[in-house]
């Protein structure tokens, strides 16, 4: 499974986009630090 996401502001402008794969379990997510800075922000 792919995921891809894409961040944007208070204003609606695209800001970050980040990519992320499950494995077959779909437990595996990794979370790009600078996502979880982002996460951490809002």
């Amino acid at each position: 499974m792919f995921l891809m996401a894409t961040i944007t502001d208070h204003a609606g402008n695209e800001v970050d986009t980040f990519e992320a794969e499950l494995d077959d379990s779909g437990n595996d997510l990794e979370i790009p630090l600078s996502l979880q800075c982002a996460a951490g922000n809002l």
